[in-house]
């Protein structure tokens, strides 16, 4: 897996001091932009600029805004500052709308081609071209000059075009309307064929005749174009994804001021060429033998092909249309406005081949202009607003508002509506009732579309932060595992057939087919089932058409939580025959009648399976249908399952992990009624809460039970049994009484006193094993370890007044809103557990406590944003992976608030107490600061994770996404040269790879040392990887040589003595069988981890010279960082003397000088390896 390189030697503080940095080379550049790291190379370069643009965002809106951000090459905005003078705005959130409506204004003049200054350039191209086409003197031309491309149209070598120069040409689309945006320089120029090129008018319509002959035209003009070397490069394109509208699209050969510009040439025809009334919805224009001379079978209607056609005929009029209503001199919002609207599909992937295109957006604008539903005064965030509302509530049927009728081209009434719905499953009519411009949109797409307005709706309508709504709008980060809940690879084998079928390309065909199919097999267990379109981007006139068929169908699906991962599909009863068929006919063999206990007997289709493998469920249904109907040799590859071996060691799986979870809670509620009823205690015990990642499910491995943990304890145990035990922490609140000390000191020695009564009772009345620590109590009870920690709520004001908070109060705030999440979302507990694999794998979870990770993930689910929150596993820990790498955590507060509970005062508050601990002359080193209701001034992150932690874990995480993104690539299983689909290498396991090689120093551990050597994911060979780093280095260095090795032995054991080995991992069998049950008791090792231990004395004793990180799941290596600055000489520090030596020589004869030091590194590290005597097992310099 390639990732950056982890680099702590670059960057510098906030001062312009030296520091330590471990951003990654291009996280330190995207850190030093802004917080743009993560987003795509679009978001980085379009950055609010700093002042007020072109003048539309006047008053105190847009002097705030104007420190908001940066267009490309300044600084974009920090979040804190944006605050004004908000007399002047009423209504709750005018502050807010007013801040969006000025950072809108901006991104509208960073997106914007000033027109104005390319003009002369562009009339001088338009002249040029159109006076080389209408030099051509009419000629034939035959269909030899795209033969093969034409015989996929149907046609054959005699087809021929009479070509006539053009009767127009002029410019259409974006560069005619003024909404030309710099990422899109493309200019359409449409040029008008005469009505002579197309003699037999009643004919030529017919069987693909027009669009072989459009094709032929097409090829004369590119000739003539290249001959006079207008063209510096030349392609040709295809309209809407359609081959059978191919356009030429070239850059000018003419010397231009601005650079990126690109000329696409359409071929139109006009309205009075064909008669439009053979061209309704309902009428057929193509027969099975596609113009081949014989008598053709009808189709029972044409629609899509005569939608391509009358594009071309109504292409000037729709034009002309759009001039009217948006070219006035008072329209500049509406422009604006449709720049924001491409804008917003650009970022939320709702552009393509059947998304939306500026074209539709501009027609949806001039309907609501001629409707009044927005006018010249709104700005154009309202405009934009006002078309999220239409199209969130768009019904199936819906015309643009039509000019008066003598501006419309036919005489001849427009079709009925309603004859439209009946054909495509979106309608949005064209201004003159003969086009529909949604003809391109499937069932799917437009219910996406929908989606996304809806939520964009809700986040314009009440912004509680402009900034952050701004962003989630028009900047959202993205990716297509994040994007989606299941994903799955379609390949159906190609069978040869015609290219195109029947009403269009035969793929599009295919596609709907699946999607279809997926949609019924899913039926309520799915909200939308999309087939994600192939495109033909490019086509060439003297070969074949695109087969895009023998490419895979990317199939995404979003998934109805409460329905998803049902076991049984109940179908029709006995009683509907043709029904009942019908579902059997489907499912097959595998569907039954089922009897039910209340009565009921229908046909059902059972997905009985594991309780691990319930997430798995809506994959199964899906890869069932497809492979039952269609062709023979279609392969369905599914990826909802490939990370599960994630949480999975040997004797430990998913399934014993959630019996013994079930467990857990089961005795936690019986150890609950029994402290609630035991009588003799100084004060009642009111409730017992079980707390902590494992009450939670949320513990990356749920401990199993082990036998020593027992009330009575076999005496006739297994081998290797485990030694150290994980406790489940139980909150016990008592009575709250006026009798408690009030200094906390004693306070917390009166709770471990009464810790102590309550231990000897549970002895006493119930026999259980209880041991009362300062901590808590430690209760053995069904085979688990429940750690009891006694809280009373009358002492918060005594903790708040010492400057102390409460811990207990934190973890049952805590635990309340995660548990909150949780139970609205089926699959976070599993994506959480995965999260939290994965930072433990990369060796950060020493500085990402599990409630960090948590509350990360709460964010991911819950924060407004325009995709829907996941609702699989593999989706959720996408979603965390991408808030991880783009959100900007130098800069910014997260606001984690699931409930809606902050106003947006709140909001900026919280970016108030960021912006004032970030320049406090106590800054901590952290940068990660996360606001909940409950605690809003991130007292989590007070101290870890520490901001070199932040910047390597956004870079890693960017990696990941970028690796799981290319494993799943449905163009990963294209058949190989021998035929057979190309296997996924590792599947998705390789993101939890640690990476080695970025560190310093290892610090090998023994195995058996390790609390639960088990857990670790499979690793790299550490002797190849040494071997490999050797011959790197030697290659880099041009020498060989070996590396320096400190190691306490060249023996397997480390060369330890015996007496010092201990083990922890588990009793050796040995041990098991010479001794009593009872006695390895009273041996076992509760919460003991020596790791964390050894690194906090590694951190005490060395912290200032390196950074260490571990996986404490397993984990066999410490890798060590050493800190830039650790190496400056610097005076000599008597408290780390010993590991230190003198940097130059002192001056002689000057003894007043100051003798600088820099550290040891052969001392630190033999220093390292006395520390871990009988843990390390060597040490490797790197």
């Amino acid at each position: 897996m390639k990732e950056a390189k982890w680099n702590p030697h670059a960057g510098g503080g906030a001062d312009g001091h030296a520091t330590s940095s471990a951003w990654p080379a291009e996280t330190e550049k995207a850190i030093d932009a802004g917080p743009a790291a993560g987003q795509k190379q679009r978001g980085q370069k379009r950055r609010l600029s700093g002042h007020a643009g072109d003048g539309k965002a006047a008053g105190a809106a847009a002097d705030a805004a104007a420190g908001a951000g940066h267009v490309q090459g300044r600084k974009r905005p920090r979040g804190v500052g944006l605050e004004m003078d908000g007399s002047a705005m009423d209504g709750e959130g005018g502050v807010e709308r007013a801040l969006l409506q000025a950072q809108a204004d901006e991104l509208v003049a960073s997106c914007r081609v000033n027109q104005d200054d390319m003009r002369a350039e562009m009339d001088a191209v338009l002249t040029k071209v159109k006076d080389a086409i209408c030099a051509i003197s009419p000629h034939t031309v035959y269909a030899t000059d795209a033969a093969e491309y034409l015989t996929d149209l149907g046609m054959g070598a005699k087809m021929t075009l009479e070509f006539v120069p053009p009767t127009e040409v002029f410019w259409i689309g974006s560069y005619s309307l003024g909404t030309l945006t710099q990422d899109n320089l493309v200019t359409d120029l449409a040029v008008r064929m005469p009505d002579s090129c197309f003699p037999a008018a009643s004919r030529d319509f017919l069987h693909y005749r027009y669009h072989a002959k459009r094709l032929l035209y097409l090829t004369c003009m590119q000739r003539r174009l290249q001959e006079q070397e207008l063209m510096a490069s030349h392609h040709y394109g295809v309209l809407r994804n359609d081959p059978r509208r191919p356009v030429l699209e070239f850059v000018p050969g003419l010397k231009l001021s601005f650079r990126g510009l690109r000329i696409r040439v359409i071929p139109i025809t006009s309205p009075q060429c064909f008669p439009m009334r053979r061209l309704g919805p309902d009428r057929s224009s193509v027969g099975n033998g596609q113009g081949k001379g014989k008598k053709q079978e009808k189709l029972a209607s044409s629609t899509n092909y005569n939608g391509s056609v009358l594009g071309d005929m109504l292409a000037k009029e729709h034009h002309e249309y759009l001039q009217q209503i948006l070219g006035k001199k008072d329209g500049s919002a509406y422009l604006d406005a449709i720049i924001l609207l491409k804008e917003w599909a650009r970022a939320h992937r709702l552009g393509g081949p059947n998304g939306m295109s500026g074209f539709v957006w501009a027609m949806i604008v001039a309907h609501l202009v001629e409707t009044r539903a927005v006018v010249p005064s709104m700005k154009c965030m309202s405009v934009f607003r006002a078309v999220m509302e239409f199209v969130a509530r768009r019904p199936k049927i819906q015309q643009v508002k039509s000019p008066p009728a003598e501006l419309h081209p036919e005489s001849v009434a427009p079709p009925n509506p309603a004859s439209f719905g009946s054909h495509s499953p979106c309608v949005l009519l064209g201004p003159f009732g003969w086009l529909n411009l949604a003809e391109h949109e499937s069932q799917s797409s437009a219910v996406l579309l929908k989606g996304f307005a809806q939520r964009a709706l809700g986040l314009v309508t009440k912004p509680v932060s402009a900034l952050e709504t701004f962003e989630t709008l028009f900047m959202e980060s993205s990716h297509p595992l994040a994007s989606v809940d299941y994903c799955l690879a379609v390949y159906v084998p190609d069978a040869g057939e015609p290219v195109l079928d029947k009403d269009g390309p035969l793929w599009r065909s295919q596609e709907r087919k699946v999607e279809a199919l997926a949609q019924r097999a899913l039926g309520k267990r799915a909200q939308v089932v999309h087939a994600i379109p192939r495109e033909c981007k490019a086509i060439d006139p003297h070969a074949r058409m695109p087969r895009l068929v023998s490419q895979p169908i990317c199939l995404a699906v979003h998934v109805e939580q409460e329905h998803a991962f049902q076991l049984i599909d109940k179908g029709p009863s006995p009683e509907e025959e043709n029904a009942a068929k019908a579902f059997r006919s489907f499912w097959g063999p595998r569907s039954e009648r089922r009897h039910f206990p209340d009565g009921i007997v229908c046909e059902v289709m059972s997905w009985e399976c594991r309780l691990s493998e319930r997430h798995h469920i809506p994959d199964r249904i899906v890869q069932h249908a497809l492979m039952r109907h269609l062709p023979s040799g279609t392969k369905v590859h599914t990826y909802s399952h490939l990370l599960d071996g994630a949480l999975e060691c040997p004797g430990s799986d998913l399934d014993s992990q959630i019996q013994s979870h079930r467990s857990i809670l089961s005795s936690a509620e019986k150890l609950g009624s029994i402290l609630q009823s035991m009588n003799g205690l100084a004060l009642k015990i009111l409730s017992t809460q079980p707390l902590g990642p494992i009450a939670r499910h949320m513990s990356v491995f749920t401990p199993l039970a082990n036998p020593l943990a027992n009330k009575l304890v076999n005496p006739h145990l297994e081998s290797k049994v485990p030694r150290c035990l994980d406790p489940v922490d139980v909150l016990v609140e008592m009575v709250s009484t006026g009798a408690w000390p009030l200094n906390p000191d004693a306070y917390m020695k009166t709770k471990a006193s009464f810790g102590t009564q309550v231990a000897m009772a549970l002895e006493a009345s119930s026999g259980l094993r209880a041991t009362a620590t300062e901590n808590g109590v430690d209760v053995l009870m069904d085979g688990f370890v429940f750690r009891l920690r006694i809280y009373t709520h009358n002492r918060e004001e005594m903790f708040a007044a010492a400057g102390i908070r409460s811990e207990l109060l934190r973890l049952s705030q805590h635990h309340g809103l995660v548990s909150l999440v949780s139970g609205q979302h089926q699959s976070f507990a599993l994506s959480t557990r995965l999260s939290k694999r994965w930072i433990a794998s990369q060796m950060m979870a020493n500085d990402f406590c599990e409630d960090v990770i948590e509350l990360l993930m709460v964010a991911a689910y819950t924060s407004p944003s325009c995709l829907m929150p996941p609702a699989s596993p593999l989706a959720g820990f996408a979603r965390f992976l991408l808030l991880l790498s783009s959100w900007p955590w130098p800069d910014r507060p997260l606001v984690v608030d699931p409930t809606n509970e902050l106003t947006a005062d709140d909001h900026r508050a919280a970016r108030n107490a960021f912006d004032v601990l970030k320049q406090s002359a106590a800054a901590p080193s952290t940068c990660m600061f996360i606001c909940t209701p409950k605690d809003r001034l991130s007292t989590i992150t007070e101290a870890r994770p520490r901001r070199e932690a932040v910047g390597r874990a956004a870079a890693l995480a960017k990696t990941a996404l970028a690796d799981m993104g290319r494993q799943t690539d449905a163009q990963r299983w294209l058949p190989a040269a021998s035929g057979e689909a190309q296997p996924l290498e590792a599947g998705l396991m390789g993101v939890l790879q640690t990476r080695l090689d970025d560190y310093d120093v290892l610090i090998h551990l023994r195995r058996e040392a390790l609390p639960h050597p088990q857990q670790a994911v499979r690793q790299p060979s550490l002797a190849a990887l040494q071997r490999k780093l050797k011959q790197d280095r030697a290659q880099s260095l041009g020498r060989h040589e070996d590396e320096g090795v400190a190691t306490t032995s060249e023996g397997p054991s480390g060369g330890v003595p015996e007496e010092r080995r201990f083990v922890i991992a588990a009793f050796p069998s040995r041990v098991v069988r010479s001794r009593k049950a009872a006695e390895l008791r009273k041996q076992v090792l509760i919460g003991f981890d020596p790791v964390a231990r050894y690194i906090g004395e590694l951190e005490g004793r060395f912290g200032r010279l390196a950074l260490f990180c571990h996986d404490p799941h397993g984990g066999r290596v410490v890798g060590v960082k050493w800190r830039a600055e650790a190496f400056l000489p610097q005076p000599m520090d008597p408290s780390c003397s010993h590991f230190l030596i003198p940097h130059g020589v002192m001056p002689a004869g000057d003894a007043s000088a100051d003798m600088q030091f820099v550290p040891d590194v052969m001392a630190v590290v033999e220093d390292m390896l006395a520390l871990g005597e009988g843990l390390v097992h060597d040490v490797q310099l790197l």
